[in-house]
């Protein structure tokens, strides 16, 4: 190529000079070689793959950046910009993450005797009220006292259904922890539950359940104001109840039928105010676990 160039440039020389020497008009004509060259009067040009040079400058400039046959920095960075964007792609069609709203849907608490009862144990039912699925193996439920103190966590994660990654809730699910054994005996059903907590906690007929951050510690949540900042959800039970959502007082008591009715979120799972006992109704009891039919928030 370097060659080729050369020889043309000395070609183009010696015709430039004849150019300029004669007198003829017929030599003002433009002269093309074999190689590439024009003569005019005006000025030299020599063509070869893209090489130009020009008598009025006397410079060489080098129109094409490399060889077609060779790879040019401007192909590296062509390559390259393509390959940023497809990750671009990848990543813009990945599923933004929904907001967490897991709500306590359902509280069974048991009665005193096997007269009195409808399910053999007690159970809490957790909601997906949001748009996104949840993995609760990050959760736990968290029960305290009716202020808030004296709280016991239990961790998802422990049991063996959410550590292998079975306890995933879609949008308008429900979620069935099996908590404490009642009674059993003739016209007592069992629960069809996602999860066996094996009698923790140990809850009793008033207090505080909360949905909580599986790295919370207890250290963290000893009074109402910290179980309140770290809550998901929180339902107070009784109406002395202090720690609850706004305003403080708990869901009204069952009283004597407590064995045979639950606490149950109204808009079956989708009313959420913040108010417990605007929230929630005296009900039948209705467990529902992760086989259940899907409710769809608005």
């Amino acid at each position: 190529m370097k060659m080729k160039l050369i020889l043309a440039l000395s070609a183009a020389v010696a015709l430039g000079f004849a150019a300029c020497g004669g007198d003829d008009k017929d030599d003002d004509k433009p002269t093309v070689t074999d190689a590439g060259i024009t003569v005019t009067d005006g000025g030299i040009t020599v063509t070869d793959a893209g090489h130009e040079t020009s008598d009025a400058s006397h410079e060489t400039t080098d129109a094409s950046v490399a060889d077609a046959s060779e790879p040019t920095d401007a192909a590296v960075i062509t390559d390259a910009s393509e390959e940023d964007a497809s990750i671009v792609d990848q990543d813009a069609t990945e599923p933004p993450a929904g907001e967490v709203k897991l709500v306590i849907s359902q509280i069974y608490l048991g009665g005193t005797s096997a007269e009195s009862e409808s399910y053999d144990h007690t159970y809490v039912e957790i909601f997906n009220a949001g748009a996104a699925e949840v993995n609760l193996k990050g959760y736990a439920l968290l029960y305290a006292n009716k202020k808030g103190e004296q709280g016991t966590i239990t961790r998802l994660s422990d049991y063996d259904a959410c550590a292998n990654d079975g306890c995933k809730i879609g949008a308008g699910h429900y979620f069935l922890m099996q908590i404490k054994t009642t009674h059993s005996g003739e016209g007592i059903s069992s629960l069809s539950f996602d999860v066996d907590l094996g009698g923790a906690p140990n809850i009793g007929q008033s207090g505080t359940f909360a949905i909580v951050d599986g790295g919370e510690t207890l250290d963290a949540l000893n009074d109402c104001a910290a179980v309140k900042s770290a809550a998901i959800d929180m339902v107070g039970l009784g109406s002395d109840n202090t720690c609850s959502e706004h305003p403080a007082t708990g869901i009204t008591a069952q009283d004597g039928n407590r064995g045979t009715k639950v606490y149950m979120r109204k808009g079956a799972g989708c009313t959420d105010t913040d108010n417990d006992s605007a929230d929630f109704e005296v009900a039948n009891p209705e467990p529902r676990n992760l086989s259940s039919d899907a409710n769809v928030c608005d």
